[in-house]
């Protein structure tokens, strides 16, 4: 056949003929040898399950924002599929450089109308939901007519539209009564009245066809997106284009039809040997380049400034001071098959959703504000190791993440940020930093689980069981509606100044930088999960939190070790009540906690006055210093308001779970530059993790401690909180 000849186009319509009268099955089979005869290269592409319609993915997509072609085919609503369309819908992916998603919706007359709708309905429904990049309808014939009624389903219950719309030859009127039916009978060589009434009659069975979900052409438009309708001046359906347009227009909708002389009804079909086929194509791409471009334009101009919280404003004030100058950090070498594409979608899903994440800080007259930033696809970042043997690729990727972490500082740009470092097919490494002024160590739990849900949506994958539950109540709306009154402030600014003169005496404990310029010391141990079983029931017994029953044995490990009695304890406490419960953001208030030993004591006295000063503590938790103060002086001036001793209790956090991968994490931060810091955290299987940090004392001095509070802790795990106790200095 010559290329571009629509009158050999014509003749093997006309050889095709006598199949229409064969059975629907026949009809079927024959129609998806169109796979045969005009696939060429366009190999069949995974198969997935779109909210419960069938469909491939015709095109992968190789990048979050990749514009995504959903394509609906046609065929009379009973015939037609993925393979019959294949070929059409890979030609307008590839001039389009875009992702296509071909659906196979229930047919007629085994499923009849509204069957077709729901499916293609919830197919786009899914796609929205899956993908950041801008997501276009496109169908031919009955699809087109599908690709309108699924605009009109999803806009009358008030959800999320596609970017635009192609239609081509669409069928939207199926009362058959259109004018163009008879005027342009002789020139179809595909359709006739009574085979579209027939096909009609089968899908519709009996319902109303004016329907606007059957029949589009009798809709209310208003609000649809932008429309592309080609329609040939040779085929029936030539009037249901023009009544579209002239319905669109009438409604304010954007709509653009072409006409195209003397083709024929879904003449794109053919494009393989017509070059007018591939020219319409092109024209397609480019409505599709068009207006996914405007999609992403209004993605990057989108901004938020919220006033910054206070307890935001003390992480920044601290940050200097803190393990990590500021951030948290998530590094994990994963061992297994990991989907990269589906981690990007999950990681941009996430932090598309959670305006928190994209939070910068800035200064506007004297208040400080967080800015909320556009989302931009792409923000897993992606470094290829391949060419390193496995040791040396995992210091390469570890150096690196340590590289980036301390380059970053909070107030320059606190905004969540992913590296995945591959190695081979069965290693990589994945990175993930965030301000603790807008993230803290409990929401990034909540975060990482909410990775792994979305990774395992994206890959295809039974998410993990016993993730924590998220809030969709924003962060910033929470934070702009629970700002403390000046009432508040007040208060606990006199709290503070009361706590500086009630410690008069400072602690016995080594104060001056004698392991400093060696990094500090660090000593670590673990309590087993029975162990620690032990220690929460004494707390429970004892009428007080873990929190403060931890507090409390360090208290006397000091007394014993150094003769330190009274302590001002510089703690991150959570604020949380039912209403923050799963909310991603930072509910860590800094607290400083004024204690005193009265020797000699006991377990039970010395637990209910920590419960006491913890309680009042956390009543005046928020520290009550302006950010100004951080950013005009130097660490000597504002000293007085971080305390001696940093003592941290943290939830578990074992990072995002993916199906079928094993982590291991690697640390990146130093030591907090304190006299002393105490951490627990909660590792697997309630097991508990104590890290003990000085930059002050030698090795020798934090080891003696670190053993005294074990020792400590186990007398508590050992039932004897009424037993009175003295002290006495052991070096």
């Amino acid at each position: 056949m010559a290329l571009g000849d629509i009158g050999l186009v014509r003749e093997l319509i006309e050889l095709q003929a006598p199949l229409r009268s064969a059975p629907v099955a026949e009809r079927r089979r024959q129609y998806d040898r169109a796979e045969q005869t005009f696939g060429g290269h366009n190999e069949p592409g995974k198969v997935i399950d779109a909210n419960g319609c069938p469909a491939e993915w015709v095109r992968a997509q190789r990048e979050p924002s990749q514009p995504v072609v959903l394509y609906i085919h046609g065929g009379g609503y009973s015939l037609g599929s993925t393979r019959s369309h294949r070929h059409l819908a890979a030609a307008i992916g590839h001039a389009a450089d875009a992702a296509v998603l071909s659906i196979d919706y229930r047919l007629a007359p085994e499923s009849p109308f509204p069957a077709a709708v729901e499916d293609a309905t919830a197919a786009t429904r899914w796609l929205l939901t899956q993908t950041h990049g801008p997501v276009i309808l496109a169908g031919d014939s009955a699809g087109g007519g599908l690709v309108l009624a699924t605009l009109i389903s999803l806009r009358d219950s008030g959800e999320r539209l596609p970017a635009a719309a192609v239609c081509m030859s669409p069928w939207l009127d199926l009362t058959c009564t259109a004018d163009a039916l008879t005027r342009i009978a002789a020139r179809d060589p595909l359709l006739t009245r009574a085979e579209l009434k027939r096909m009609a009659d089968a899908y519709l069975r009996g319902a109303d066809p004016q329907q606007p979900l059957a029949s589009p052409i009798f809709a209310d438009l208003a609000g649809l997106p932008p429309l592309l309708i080609q329609a040939g001046s040779d085929e029936l359906l030539l009037d249901d284009a023009r009544t579209l347009a002239e319905h669109a227009r009438a409604h304010n909708v954007e709509i653009t039809l072409e006409e195209w002389p003397n083709m024929i009804h879904v003449w794109q079909w053919y494009h393989p040997v017509l070059r007018e086929g591939r020219d319409a194509i092109t024209a397609i791409a480019t409505f599709i380049n068009r207006h996914s471009t405007q999609t992403s334009r209004k993605h990057s101009t989108a901004t938020r400034a919220v006033p910054a919280s206070l307890i935001q404003q003390a992480h920044l004030l601290i940050a200097p001071e803190t393990t990590g100058h500021g951030f948290l950090s998530w590094v994990y070498q994963l061992n297994g098959p990991l989907d990269t594409q589906a981690l990007a979608y999950a990681v941009d899903e996430v932090v598309e959703r959670y305006e928190i994440l994209r939070v910068q800080f800035e200064r506007r007259s004297d208040r400080l504000y967080q800015i909320v930033t556009a989302f931009t696809p792409g923000m897993l970042s992606r470094v290829d190791l391949s060419t390193l043997n496995k040791k040396h690729g995992l210091e390469r990727a570890v150096d690196d993440a340590t590289s980036v972490y301390n380059s970053l500082w909070p107030t320059r740009d606190p905004r969540f940020r992913a590296t995945l470092y591959t190695l081979d097919r069965k290693t990589s490494v994945l990175a993930m930093f965030v301000a603790e002024a807008l993230v803290d160590s409990d929401s990034g739990s909540l975060l990482t689980a909410e990775i792994s849900r979305a990774y395992a949506q994206h890959a295809g994958t039974t998410p993990p069981t016993g993730l924590p539950e998220v809030s969709d109540t924003s962060y910033l709306d929470y934070t702009e509606s629970h700002a403390p009154d000046l009432t508040t402030i007040t208060t606990s600014r006199e709290f503070w100044a009361r706590q500086e003169k009630q410690i008069a005496t400072r602690p016995l404990w080594p104060t001056t930088a004698h392991s400093r310029r060696n990094g500090g010391a660090l000593v670590t141990f673990k309590l087993t999960p029975q162990e620690w079983t032990s220690v929460a029931a004494s707390a429970q017994q004892l009428t007080v939190t873990p929190y403060s029953l931890v507090l409390t044995c360090l208290q006397m490990a000091l007394a014993r070790v150094a003769m330190t009695t009274q302590l001002l304890v510089h703690a991150i406490v959570p604020q949380r009540c039912s209403i923050q419960a799963g909310l991603i953001g930072n509910h860590h208030s800094i607290a400083r906690i004024a204690t005193q030993l009265d020797l000699p004591a006991t377990f039970q006295s010395t637990a209910e006055d920590t419960a006491i000063a913890v309680a009042e503590a956390i009543e005046h938790a928020i520290l009550p210093v302006p950010l100004a103060l951080a950013a005009s002086a130097n660490p000597a001036r504002h000293q007085r308001y971080l305390p001696d001793i940093r003592f941290y209790m943290f939830a578990s956090h074992h990072g995002p779970s993916f199906a079928g991968v094993r982590r291991r994490r690697f640390r990146l931060h130093s030591l907090p530059p304190a006299p002393l810091s105490l951490s627990t955290v909660s590792g697997p299987d309630n097991e508990q993790d104590f890290v003990l940090s000085s930059t002050t004392a030698r090795e020798t001095v934090l080891q003696h401690l670190a053993a005294h509070l074990r020792m400590t802790l186990a007398e508590a795990a050992q039932d004897l909180p009424r037993t009175p106790m003295r002290y006495r200095r052991t070096h």
